[in-house]
């Protein structure tokens, strides 16, 4: 669920920015000093990564998951031509208004309802002013409902009478003993079998 969200989000940004960036691309919320170089090396550039969930009254039985997207610019001719651009490479300015406009009230496949962007926040810290780089952070939620895909793959069918046979692996350096002498063709560790009364 989330990984698809994920992808959705980043091939909808790649097709709005349509090679004008660098890179669009998934990323962790956080990461060690090599991969922030390698992602302001990258820059102009776009990163999405999922920062949690939060349950929500309706619809019934969903949450509402909330993505982050980072946006790295960068020009060499400074400060302000990264936050504005020129004819060149595109600024956070627009970098940020286009991914906002790209997402906001999106209905991605397998969501419980549109996306929201919520908020955009200058993300400015020594390092990225000293590498030649603005960074942005746009946060977005979106509803989706709560799948427990585990549990219905083993959902049983209507049945009388259940028959499962039970193979339980040796231990450490211990041999697997030897079937019992009676035990046939079912050479299983243990049997369970259930028989429903019928009404």
């Amino acid at each position: 669920m989330i990984g698809a969200l994920e992808d959705a989000i980043i091939c909808r940004l790649r097709e709005a920015f349509d090679g004008r960036v660098k890179e669009v691309d998934h990323k962790p919320a956080k990461f060690d000093a090599e991969e922030l170089l390698r992602i302001l090396n990258q820059a102009p550039a776009i990163y999405v990564a999922f920062l949690g969930w939060q349950r929500v009254e309706r619809p019934p039985g969903s949450v509402r998951a909330t993505f982050g997207a980072y946006i790295v610019a960068a020009n060499a001719s400074g400060e302000v031509a990264r936050r504005r651009g020129d004819q060149v490479t595109i600024g956070a300015y627009e970098m940020a208004i286009l991914t906002a406009a790209t997402l906001e009230r999106w209905l991605p496949e397998g969501a419980a309802g549109p996306m929201e962007v919520q908020s955009c926040e200058n993300l400015y810290a020594t390092a990225f002013e000293k590498a030649g780089r603005t960074v942005y952070g746009l946060v977005c939620d979106v509803p989706v409902q709560i799948q427990d895909d585990w549990s219905q793959a083993l959902t049983l069918d209507d049945f009388i009478t259940f028959h499962g046979d039970v193979d339980i692996p040796p231990f450490g350096n211990v041999a697997t003993p030897p079937p019992a002498p009676d035990a046939g063709a079912n050479r299983a560790d243990a049997v369970v079998r259930v028989t429903l009364p019928i009404t």
